[in-house]
């Protein structure tokens, strides 16, 4: 029940979005499809790609305030199942906790991936030039290391949002000790969601495709540059319903999929103790 419950908040806030943005939207493909081809594009043929990128970006509040609530909810569903109204979605200071979390170890997993990365390069680049023929494999055993001390130091923080929900607090850092010594069993757990990931989205994807093509296909999208919501709908008709109600539900499993296992995780760590016990926020 609470995956459809999720399913539905990704219909409704996609179509939504589409309601708000769709025009947008499509502009973005017709520019798109101007630019194929082109090698060297001026700041002229560029200008509507921009303006219809503009037009998209103030919905980004709302889809900030829509991942925290929903991964929020994901990892709620594990940690504190008794809390299971609205499919456990709430808005209050859990989802402010979640987003600060996930946008500063965003921030700093970029970071470290320019630092290893470019080490990783420089290092193989001078490495290969010494080597000569073996210069590639070199290059290749570098990037490698770089690849998996990269995927290590993701797997020692992937607890941090089950950690920041169940002890209510910014614990952008705790993760860190919580699973030394459990990173291989967590990089096994990480391999299996990927996996799980894959096989969902292959199945749904079969299921979707001849309905797709039943309901008459997908519009060109570039054709319908300048028209209103109601004009786009039309010329879409049952498929981007069916598209809305796919999306939805592959969404909702997803997030199940790549969430849930971790604050498993972390709950099966903690054991049997209880949670860190504090006055509840007020929520919406």
């Amino acid at each position: 029940m609470t995956i459809l419950i999720w399913a539905l908040a990704y219909i409704v806030f996609t179509a939504v979005c589409f309601a708000l943005v769709g025009g947008s939207f499509v502009a973005l493909m017709a520019a798109a499809t101007d630019l194929q081809g082109a090698t060297d594009p001026s700041m002229d043929q560029l200008q509507p790609l921009m303006a219809a990128y503009a037009g998209m970006a103030w919905i980004l509040p709302l889809t900030i305030v829509f991942g925290a609530v929903i991964y929020t909810a994901a990892m709620r569903a594990v940690l504190r199942p008794e809390q299971k109204s609205f499919g456990y979605m709430r808005l209050g200071m859990d989802e402010v906790r979640v987003f600060v979390v996930y946008l500063v170890l965003s921030i700093l997993a970029v970071v470290a991936a320019m630092v290893i990365f470019g080490i990783a390069g420089v290092i193989a680049g001078l490495a290969g030039s010494a080597a000569g023929d073996a210069g590639g494999a070199i290059a290749v055993v570098f990037m490698i290391a770089a690849t998996v001390l990269f995927v290590w130091l993701l797997v020692r923080f992937s607890l941090a949002l089950p950690i920041t929900v169940d002890q209510q607090k910014f614990a952008i850092f705790d993760s860190w000790g919580v699973t030394k010594g459990r990173a291989l069993g967590l990089f096994g757990m990480t391999v299996i969601v990927i996996v799980m990931a894959i096989v969902v989205s292959i199945l749904t994807s079969i299921v979707i495709l001849p309905l797709t093509l039943l309901a008459g296909g997908m519009a060109d999208l570039s054709a319908l540059e300048g028209a209103d919501v109601g004009e786009i709908f039309s010329a879409m008709g049952p498929a981007l319903v069916i598209y809305l109600i796919y999306n939805g539900i592959v969404s909702a499993l997803m997030l199940a999929i790549f969430y849930a296992p971790y604050a498993a995780a972390y709950r099966d760590i903690r054991g049997g103790a209880e949670p860190v016990v504090v006055e509840p926020t007020p929520s919406l």
